[in-house]
């Protein structure tokens, strides 16, 4: 499995910042700050965590520990200066005309995520399209997966679907359902979004946060871990659901990066259940067994909500870590310094972009290599980015917590589809 280690995609102040940063906090860098004898300093929380405000370490990184390379591999995800995918890949304006009045179909896997942060923006995409959207309740259990599925194939063979995007189901569930839309009804149009194994097991393109997607993500979320412990932590916990099938990718892809960047650490993995959506749930009580536990990263954010009252009452001091897909109440608890941090999408334009990719498909200009070998951290940093309290302020995030990218992401994506 190959690693692409980037660097910055721009030369903003904030990245010159960080490259002053990662000079004085790189393994070889400044002295490491010690105890007052000759034995270097323990780590401590939360004082030898990257401060969150200003970037600066305290701590000088264990000896072999890559904080440079880490450092270097999130540098687009702190870059401001970003584009809608379509623009970011050299793609045009649709050459043909989507007809008004597409049935656009969304099979809803009726999480916090899928359905109060997907459903929206794909019935706002599909509308701006000049579509009609139709939500198909399916999940979170396999029972409800399936009989959505089952609504999806009357409506299929009925002439009443022409676009269906899948969000973050997985295609063993309905396995025999997905065969029979895709081999009997080849005019409806499916984008598979947040599955990896949706292209292995049924055959359709890769698309996004499927498992190049999931792969960039744990990078990310393993050098976020290193960088954000300044190098000097080697024992980090895993929060995740064995629900969605990204989640494993990019437990792979973490424990892989992460074994690069810094070959001491350990990454233990503790399962949770997918509809939960509060830090009293699972990581409270994980750590209140794990006092030694010193950094975590999950790829469900929804499990941090309430994190900082919870560790007060439980008495805890090393409840600090990042989860992707930060809700609103993430974002807002970030502001408040009530979470060291987060890995916010911008929902709006992941949603856009899976429409996006529907009509082009529909209309018979999709790419042949579809996104294209080796273009996910371009991807995923166009629509995506670390945040702390040193940066939230800065990011366009309005009041309901919802994190834009790109200025105007609808008016622009209607302009490439020519509504």
């Amino acid at each position: 499995m190959q690693r692409r280690i980037k660097t910055a995609l721009g030369g903003t102040a904030a990245l010159a910042s960080l490259a002053l940063i990662l000079t004085g906090c790189a393994s070889g860098g400044s002295p490491t700050p010690t105890n007052g004898g000759g034995e270097a300093a323990a780590f401590e929380l939360p004082g030898s965590l990257r401060d969150a405000t200003t970037g600066e370490c305290t701590i000088a990184p264990i000896e072999g520990v890559d904080v440079e390379t880490a450092g270097n591999y999130i540098q687009p995800w702190l870059n401001a200066d970003k584009e809608i995918v379509p623009t970011a890949l050299g793609w045009g304006a649709l050459q043909g005309e989507a007809p008004d009045g597409l049935v656009i179909g969304y099979a809803n896997n009726m999480t916090p995520v899928g359905d109060a942060q997907w459903r929206p923006y794909i019935q706002a995409a599909a509308e701006a399209a000049g579509g009609t959207f139709v939500n198909y309740p399916t999940g979170p259990d396999p029972q409800s997966a399936q009989a959505g599925f089952d609504t999806i194939l009357a409506d299929a063979a009925a002439g009443k679907l022409d676009i269906l995007i899948v969000g973050a189901v997985s295609p063993r569930t309905v396995q025999s359902q997905a065969e029979t839309l895709l081999n009997d009804y080849p005019d409806v149009q499916v984008v598979w979004g947040a599955d990896p194994y949706a292209n292995r097991d049924l055959g359709v393109d890769d698309s996004i946060g499927d498992y190049g997607g999931s792969i960039v993500n744990g990078n990310v979320l393993a050098a976020a871990a290193v960088y954000y412990t300044c190098g000097a932590a080697t024992d980090f916990t895993w929060y995740t659901t064995n629900d969605l099938e990204f989640t494993s990718v990019n437990l792979l892809a973490a424990n892989e990066f992460l074994a690069q960047l810094n070959p001491t650490a350990t990454l233990r993995e503790v399962v949770g259940s997918i509809t939960s959506a509060a830090a009293t749930d699972l990581i409270i009580p994980d750590l209140q067994g794990h006092p030694n536990s010193q950094f975590f990263v999950s790829p469900l954010d929804q499990y941090q909500i309430g994190i900082k009252d919870a560790a007060e009452t439980a008495g805890i001091d090393n409840w600090y870590g990042i989860g992707q897909s930060s809700l609103p109440a993430n974002v807002d608890q970030i502001k408040t310094g009530a979470q060291y941090g987060g890995y916010t999408l911008d929902f709006e334009q992941f949603m856009f972009q899976l429409v996006d990719q529907g009509l082009r498909m529909y209309l018979g200009e999709w790419p042949a290599d579809g996104y294209g070998e080796g273009n996910w951290e371009l991807i995923n940093a166009s629509m995506s980015t670390l945040i702390t309290p040193g940066n939230v302020n800065a990011l366009d995030i309005d009041a309901s917590g919802h994190y834009t990218a790109v200025p105007d992401t609808a008016g622009k994506y209607m302009e490439l589809w020519g509504k």
